[in-house]
């Protein structure tokens, strides 16, 4: 997944016309899926404490943002999610910046870089990076 996000940014880069950076940039009902591995840690004698890959993650799901800085969680399966995963219905601030929006969930910064957007200003595809205290996570939003 991490080298589809490097492969797919610097395309989103090319196809996103200028627009004036705002959150309406973000407006509608997105589909998303998340994905990564979260470490555990071991201890192993002689060396410390050392972070060892344990499980993959995937999460999908449905967000809607509003266009004026809030979104909420619509729907949310995840596999190996843990509790930190948000909830159906949660809701969360966000603020879009040129190609870039940030929003904050459960703890975890979320940025997202917005690309390919329709004749309203209005971003289709976004790709999705998830930093956490383990590894970072990523995924794609399609808007529908």
């Amino acid at each position: 997944m991490k080298k589809l996000a490097v492969l797919l940014f610097p395309l989103l880069l090319l196809v996103a016309p200028v627009f004036a950076a705002s959150d309406a940039s973000l407006n509608g009902t997105y589909a998303f899926f998340i994905e990564g591995t979260r470490s555990a840690i071991a201890e192993v004698t002689g060396i410390g404490t050392v972070h060892v890959p344990s499980e993959e993650t995937l999460a999908v799901g449905t967000i809607n943002f509003n266009g004026a800085g809030t979104g909420t969680f619509r729907s949310v399966m995840g596999y190996n999610q843990g509790e930190n995963g948000p909830k159906v219905g949660s809701t969360f601030s966000y603020h879009v910046s040129g190609n870039t929006a940030t929003m904050k969930v459960n703890g975890a910064t979320v940025s997202m870089s917005l690309g390919s957007y329709n004749n309203s200003g209005v971003a289709t595809v976004v790709i999705i990076l998830m930093s956490d205290s383990d590894q970072p996570l990523a995924g794609m939003a399609t808007l529908q």
